[in-house]
């Protein structure tokens, strides 16, 4: 991880910039990468609504008697017209000697006007590793903007607050879900149909000592999207192996 840093801020400052704020109108490619970090949710009275439940409070941070340990959003910069919000969430440690970040580890990505996304996470100690347990999904309108498709991943991300610098392991795939559905007031037009189809594969998890993770089940399911600095929550085309294996999460 980089650091240490004064503040949660100003390690969100010295993160590299991602995003561009202009494409060229004949080839459609970007041509004015982005020059700075948005770093607005790290600032008082900003939050993050993709982090929150339904009473308001974040779901992406803890306390440890090492320091606090949360995942933080910097959105990327991306031109208004193109309605795309793409998201990269960090995790970023305080201790004694200051904040420290990771890389990029979960990239929410959705166009904001037919899409949501949301980001939640349970924590758990195993020996020096704090591990969060997230569930991660985005949800788009479908079938003639009449229903739903919305997919999710179970994800382990492992971090170790103590040594020289603080240290992210994974993300782990253990799970992945989708679903398909009309809404409850969906009036689909003649002709059309919107099918309800789901998909669920889920990992077990064992762990023979806190630096090993055993990941049992089914050896194959959608294939995952790779195309991002972190894991992508996008849904998942085709087939491939699943995250089945043993980890071992030392340095």
């Amino acid at each position: 991880m980089a650091g240490p840093y004064p503040t949660a801020l100003a390690a969100c400052q010295a993160a590299p910039p991602c995003g561009f704020t202009r494409l060229d109108p004949k080839t459609g490619q970007d041509v004015a990468p982005a020059t700075a970090p948005r770093c607005q949710l790290f600032e008082p009275g900003h939050i993050d609504p993709d982090s929150l439940d339904d009473h308001g409070q974040s779901q992406i941070e803890t306390t440890t008697s090492s320091g606090d340990v949360l995942f933080r959003a910097i959105p990327c910069t991306s031109p208004p017209e193109l309605r795309g919000q793409t998201t990269n969430y960090h995790a970023f440690v305080r201790r004694a000697d200051g904040w420290w970040r990771s890389a990029p580890l979960i990239v929410l990505g959705y166009n904001d006007k037919y899409c949501g996304g949301r980001l939640a996470a349970t924590w758990d100690p195993h020996g020096v590793h704090l591990v969060a347990r997230v569930a991660a999904e985005v949800s788009c309108l479908t079938c003639g903007k009449q229903g739903d498709e919305t997919t999710g991943y179970d994800l382990h991300v492992a971090i170790d607050q103590a040594g020289t610098a603080p240290a992210t392991y994974g993300p782990i795939v253990t799970g992945e879900h989708a679903e398909q559905q009309l809404r409850a007031d969906g009036n689909l037009a003649r002709g059309e149909t919107c099918p309800h189809e789901t998909f669920t594969a889920t990992l077990a998890e064992r762990w023979p000592d806190p630096d090993t993770l055993v990941l049992t089940g089914p050896a194959r399911w959608h294939a995952l999207p790779t195309d991002a600095p972190g894991f992508l929550v996008w849904p998942a085309r085709g087939q491939a192996r699943s995250s089945v294996g043993t980890y071992r999460l030392v340095r």
